[in-house]
């Protein structure tokens, strides 16, 4: 008769003999899950590095993480929207008082090219406003 022993895969301890023991691979729960954590931190070492920065992303973080620490994570999710902001401020129409180009350190919302052009506007329509009020254009009374 062939001795067979069998042997824990995680510590290399014999198993009992028991009915189970033909099936059984593991000599504990304890021992079957300190082994499978060791090998999810081996498969966590030969991932790709921080997207961000390039340096080794620790293995004790969890799986599917693409940054090395949380600084990185914010740093790159910046610089992506700082790129697409300025993608939307490069197409935007002239100022809407003096026909400039409106500078890109305005919003991307902006309108006039500066705080100057808007006051002009300002005044503008205000005096205008005020222009139809005297001529009875803008008379809400009209019953």
């Amino acid at each position: 008769m062939i001795d067979m022993r069998l042997s824990c895969i995680g510590c290399d301890a014999d198993l009992p003999d028991d009915e189970r023991a033909i099936t059984r691979e593991w000599c504990s729960q304890k021992c079957r899950t300190r082994y499978r954590r060791q090998l999810a931190i081996e498969a966590r070492r030969n991932r790709p590095p921080c997207e961000y920065c390039g340096m080794a992303i620790p293995p004790e973080l969890r799986a599917g993480v693409i940054y090395c620490n949380d600084r990185c994570q914010r740093l790159h999710y910046n610089q992506i929207l700082s790129a697409a902001t300025l993608d939307a401020k490069q197409d935007r129409p002239p100022c809407t008082y003096c026909g400039g180009e409106i500078p890109t350190k305005r919003r991307a919302d902006a309108i006039y090219c500066g705080r100057a052009c808007h006051i002009k506007a300002s005044n503008k329509a205000r005096n205008l406003r005020t222009l139809k009020n005297q001529t009875g254009e803008n008379n809400h009374d009209k019953r």
